[in-house]
């Protein structure tokens, strides 16, 4: 199923470097315009983009971004959330970037120099702490699958049929309790 994206989950209170801006800042150097700053970024493959039909939420045609933590390849160590961290030069930082939940650091993969933007979430700096940057990424991951279940059970527990509502065709009312039981939402007595 599709997945919120990530950057809508993450503590920015763990942020450790500064704002976006002077991370980039920090990677220039007097008189250039643009940073090279040395990382490693959640590549994931998927369409280049997205549509109503496909799993994938994809923010930019150029990297292939998509925001799907399903289906984790076990056999790769670099393996996460469905893609792999990869080396990356960040070379800016675009605030406008329809990412949601803020813009997006744009550079270039290492392997293949193909573009990229990524939001903050999906990127660790070189130098920056990989131990509280992975408890950041995972705390994220947490929220968010703890938040697209929520959604889920206020889903099925909305379409459910209310007893005030007649249909030609009704659930039994040891049905409707098992589906509530199910939801998390109790709902009667074991059967």
């Amino acid at each position: 199923p599709p997945s919120l994206p990530l950057q809508f989950f993450d503590d920015t209170s763990l942020e450790t470097l500064g704002s976006p801006s002077s991370i980039i800042t920090r990677g220039m150097l007097e008189g250039e315009t643009e940073a090279s700053l040395e990382a490693v970024g959640l590549f994931r493959e998927g369409p280049t983009t997205a549509t109503p039909d496909n799993d994938n939420d994809n923010y930019n045609d150029n990297d292939n971004y998509n925001d799907n933590d399903n289906d984790r390849d076990s056999n790769d160590s670099n393996s996460s959330s469905n893609g792999t961290w990869r080396r990356v030069l960040i070379t800016s930082y675009n605030a406008s970037t329809s990412g949601g939940g803020g813009g997006m650091f744009e550079g270039m993969w290492y392997d293949s120099a193909s573009l990229c933007n990524l939001p903050r979430i999906s990127v660790c700096f070189l130098g920056e702490d990989r131990f509280l940057f992975a408890r950041r990424h995972q705390a994220a991951l947490e929220r968010r699958r703890a938040s697209q279940s929520l959604l889920r059970r206020e889903l099925y527990v909305e379409c459910m049929p209310r007893e005030d509502e007649t249909t030609t065709a009704s659930m039994p009312k040891e049905q409707g309790e098992r589906i509530l039981q199910m939801a998390g939402g109790g709902g009667g007595g074991g059967g």
